[in-house]
């Protein structure tokens, strides 16, 4: 079987933790989205800056967009703000074809559940089977619950 690509937006390291975890589970590739634009060092900054450009439908530019025509199942792993996909993670989407894709949502967040990311991914993604996601809360992304949660999430792919 293919090794997945991971690809990661994280401001706090909640959903760098998750990738690597994903990695260590099914193999495959590390990529973390990168803004050209870095947003503030303060997080709640960060979120509200995400919340307006949602708002005013801007997306931000990343510094690279990977080329995902080697992989067959992607991994995105983000946090949930604004109870949406975060605006980094869209402009992944947005930019890249992922026709004939199959997209694992694996979001992190204080206690939101997926909101109302998964709905997004399907709309910016309408050509991949895009999974029913998973949901692992920050304060567990490091103990045994996360990784139990995301091996039985990810089982279909094997390692």
């Amino acid at each position: 079987m293919a090794k997945p690509l991971i690809v990661y937006f994280s401001k706090t390291g909640h959903s760098k933790q998750l990738a690597r975890l994903a990695q260590t589970l099914v193999g495959g590739d590390l990529c973390e989205l990168n803004l050209v634009a870095r947003y503030p060092e303060n997080y709640i900054l960060s979120v509200m800056r995400s919340g307006a450009s949602l708002i005013a439908g801007e997306l931000p530019k990343l510094r690279q967009i990977p080329d995902i025509s080697a992989y067959r199942e992607i991994l995105l792993c983000y946090p949930l703000w604004w109870w949406e996909l975060p605006t980094p993670v869209m402009r992944f989407l947005h930019d890249v074809d992922t026709t004939g894709k199959t997209i694992y949502p694996i979001c992190s967040c204080g206690g939101g559940g997926l909101g109302k990311s998964v709905k997004r991914i399907r709309k910016l993604a309408p050509y991949a089977a895009v999974q029913k996601g998973i949901f692992i809360r920050e304060a567990d992304t490091n103990n045994k619950t996360a990784a139990e949660s995301l091996a039985a999430y990810l089982a279909p792919l094997g390692k």
